[in-house]
């Protein structure tokens, strides 16, 4: 049985009057749709990356029921959504909206060198006062996203207002300056405008994928207003929306952070969530998914790779790499032609 298959199974002999169950079920069936569409998107923001659309999604709650196996009928039903759901959202901030890559390229450059005209070129400087970013982000709104009564409200994770917006981009042009002075070495030693242009376009793409399990929470905590107009009572809502947040952001930080997780978290009738087992299922079917069908060779041989990083990544996959999951055992094959690929593939199992 699937995840969403047996959360579906229960929908349709709710256990109480107000089916939650049904509840459940429509929200998880509705955002899996709009997270399928999301993250389309990745590979237009992130070209170099491996597969990380719905078909990894897709994979990652197949190797959760595989690691789950028949017990799935013992999980409760919010933990059947939250599984189905974490697995779906948890890479959408690998696609930041058009207008959170406007902010980014705008503090983009150093004053030898210039790619986005619009910069205001701020690399090797000390980042901006919180208060400070905030004006800023005010005064070049419309160069940023235009009006927040445009397409903006609309986008899936956008916050409920504008202000809360305008606080969101501050914030991450701030994160973002003190993450490019991070490699304030290699900016200083740039020697060409093309060299600037690969190393800029590294330090971003770097900062989406280092930073994206962060932002993730903010993406779903925004998500608060379409949960809570989904049950009678709005706070059962709210309080699943903040932990499949947190679920979601927990995939891409130290194992210690989920030692705190409710393993026994309550919102309406008798079942409950344990929210520990939940994170570490997502990290298990996330992390087991290191296959040759994320990196198609047909992909690969087509593109030329500035960053090493994506490329290794590609070039690993693409050693034959499989796995399976059977009776509890995970078990990797690949075939590797020198020494170096297989001692990286042994560095990832580790």
């Amino acid at each position: 049985m699937t995840i969403i298959g047996e959360l579906e199974k229960r929908s349709k002999s709710p256990s109480d009057s107000i089916k939650i169950e049904l509840k459940l079920y429509n929200l998880a069936d509705d955002l899996e749709k709009k997270a399928r569409n999301h993250l389309k998107r990745i590979t237009n923001v992130l070209p170099e990356f491996d597969i990380h659309d719905e078909r990894h999604s897709e994979k990652v709650v197949f190797n959760i029921e595989k690691l789950v196996a028949d017990n799935v009928q013992k999980l409760s039903i919010y933990e059947l959504f939250l599984l189905q759901l974490s697995s779906f959202f948890h890479d959408c901030a690998m696609a930041p909206s058009d207008w959170e890559l406007n902010v980014l390229k705008f503090t983009e450059g150093t004053d030898k060198f210039k790619v986005n005209y619009k910069s205001i070129c701020y690399d090797l400087k000390e980042p901006f006062k919180i208060t400070h970013a905030k004006n800023i982000v005010k005064e070049n709104k419309s160069t940023f996203y235009g009006t927040f009564d445009s397409d903006v409200r609309k986008w899936l994770f956008s916050p409920d207002s504008e202000d809360e917006l305008m606080d969101y981009l501050a914030s991450m042009l701030v994160e973002y300056q003190n993450y490019r002075n991070g490699f304030a070495e290699q900016l200083r030693k740039v020697c060409s405008k093309e060299d600037f242009k690969n190393l800029n376009n590294f330090i971003r793409t770097d900062y989406i994928r280092a930073t994206h399990h962060i932002r993730i929470e903010s993406y779903v905590n925004n998500l608060e207003s379409i949960f809570g107009n989904s049950f009678e009572q709005p706070a059962w809502g709210k309080r699943l929306a903040k932990d499949l947040a947190l679920v979601c952001r927990s995939h891409g930080e130290d194992i210690s952070y989920l030692e705190n997780f409710n393993t026994s978290a309550q919102y309406y009738g008798s079942e409950s969530a344990n929210l520990q087992l939940v994170a570490m299922l997502l990290r298990l079917g996330d992390i087991i998914h290191f296959s040759f069908d994320r990196a198609p060779i047909e992909l690969r041989t087509s593109r030329l790779f500035q960053s090493e990083f994506s490329f290794l990544q590609w070039a690993l996959k693409n050693n034959g790499a499989n796995y399976s999951i059977e009776n509890g055992k995970i078990s990797f094959r690949a075939y590797c032609e020198t020494p170096e690929i297989y001692f990286k593939l042994h560095n990832y199992l580790d």
